[in-house]
């Protein structure tokens, strides 16, 4: 996760770019690292071809931990805040942030592909998604404490969404 390094290691870093894998290739390898079953469409799903996204979800703990966010955060519209709240609290420092947000953004991305609503609201609601995607680095950026910066953004959005959006999100 480079966005938890400090920026003296990253500024002497070379980043070497590499295609994504296909669905069967990532499979494949997912299986080659020791994936369980359960976790296996969840690391397919937010590793978008590149396993490296995931490595993380090897740990049982931490795929216990996010496969319980994936389910608090299916339905962000209608999600219990206090468990959300609580997750945070007893999560965000040990799990990688990109995989908190990834998990968190899947059930978005797909609602939003099928947004119904005005150039305005779509707008507001494309900004408030843009400000949620960037919680990482915020994070890093502004010192800021991980639970709480993120609770803001998931109310954020959900403000926006019930305001601007028409119901089928």
């Amino acid at each position: 996760d480079i966005t938890r390094l400090p920026v003296t290691i990253v500024s002497r870093c070379m980043l070497a770019h590499c295609a994504p894998l296909q669905a069967e290739d990532m499979k494949e390898v997912c299986l080659a690292m020791g994936f369980s079953d359960d976790v296996l469409d969840l690391v397919q799903a937010i590793a978008m071809g590149c396993p490296g996204q995931v490595q993380a979800l090897q740990d049982g703990d931490v795929a216990k931990a996010c496969l319980q966010w994936q389910s608090l955060c299916a339905d962000i519209q209608r999600a219990d805040i206090g468990k959300i709240n609580a997750w945070l609290n007893q999560h965000a420092n040990s799990i990688p942030h990109d995989l908190i947000v990834s998990i968190l953004a899947l059930p978005l991305e797909t609602s939003l592909q099928h947004l119904d609503a005005n150039q305005t609201s779509k707008q507001m609601v494309f900004d408030t998604f843009a400000s949620l995607l960037a919680w990482p680095a915020e994070v890093v950026r502004h010192s800021l404490r991980p639970a709480p910066a993120l609770l803001v953004r998931i109310l954020e959005m959900r403000r926006v969404l019930k305001e601007h959006v028409v119901s089928n999100v």
